[in-house]
């Protein structure tokens, strides 16, 4: 069996809750609880919270009765999600 590295989790479910506190985390750590980076700019983090708004609410369609049209937007969103997250985390987490 392969081991998967990737810090991102694979499961939707798995990824809406480390998405959620990854979200938090950053908001605020650029707010003052320490560490605090106050290298990343206030839209970045705005972004990242209007990304996760966006991957949650087509996330949150697939918990009940869903169409085909619901489950390809979720994994759109899980595609920009996972987009934005890589080079924010790159760029300002490390």
């Amino acid at each position: 069996m392969a081991h998967n590295s990737d810090y991102i989790p694979a499961r939707d479910a798995d990824f809406d809750g480390w998405f959620l506190n990854y979200k938090n985390d950053a908001a605020a750590k650029t707010s003052g609880t320490p560490p605090v980076r106050t290298h990343i700019p206030a839209e970045k983090v705005t972004a990242l919270a209007n990304r996760y708004d966006a991957w949650h609410a087509a996330y949150s369609k697939m918990l009940g009765p869903h169409t085909r049209v619901d489950a390809e937007a979720k994994n759109d969103e899980l595609k920009a999600a996972k987009a934005f997250i890589r080079p924010f985390t790159a760029q300002y987490l490390v």
